[in-house]
């Protein structure tokens, strides 16, 4: 789980069910008004607490959650080296968000950033992302479930209607790219 309040991050990360790693790490004592937080199906990498998800650009100011698989992840990795990116995980997910960062720091903006990488990405994905500093969450996806739940002033994204069909009625599916 990942919780942004004005310009800091708070992370708090494990394995484990939600329920498991709440009981251990206690994601409620988080300040800050707009999260994410992801459970982990691994598709690269092992299930361990570094490859676990959210994952953080280079600068810690990009996070990352994401679901599905970026076929070409190891070219993004190789071209993100050559740039002097170091990665911690064996995750297809961590070079999202220093990608992210690279093309922030070109002078991109969010929504070129989003397009470029839908265009240059192959696989089947649902990206959520947020940037230190900002109020926001992005969403990206393709081939791949994305919902948002509309509550009484709260919102919820997830991949799955049954995620916060117990806190509201109202969704907004996603359409590719």
């Amino acid at each position: 789980m990942l919780t942004i309040d004005g310009n800091e991050l708070y992370l708090k990360k494990d394995i484990g069910s939600i329920d498991e790693v709440n009981e251990k790490l206690n994601f409620l004592d988080m300040p800050g008004n707009i999260g994410i937080a992801h459970t982990r199906w691994a598709t690269t990498g092992a299930v361990t607490q570094v490859n676990a998800h959210p994952h953080l650009s280079k600068n810690k100011k990009v996070v990352v959650v994401h679901n599905g698989i970026i076929e070409n992840y190891e070219d993004f990795k190789k071209g993100l080296e050559s740039l002097g990116y170091e990665f911690a995980s064996q995750t297809d997910t961590e070079v999202i968000p220093h990608y992210i960062e690279n093309e922030l720091n070109s002078g991109k903006t969010v929504k070129e950033i989003m397009c470029s990488f839908i265009k240059k990405a192959n696989g089947t994905f649902a990206i959520l992302f947020m940037i230190s500093g900002e109020n926001k969450l992005y969403a990206i996806k393709r081939d791949s479930p994305l919902v948002l739940g509309i509550g009484d002033k709260e919102y919820y994204l997830a991949s799955d209607i049954y995620a916060f069909s117990d806190k509201t009625n109202k969704a907004v599916f996603f359409d590719d790219n």
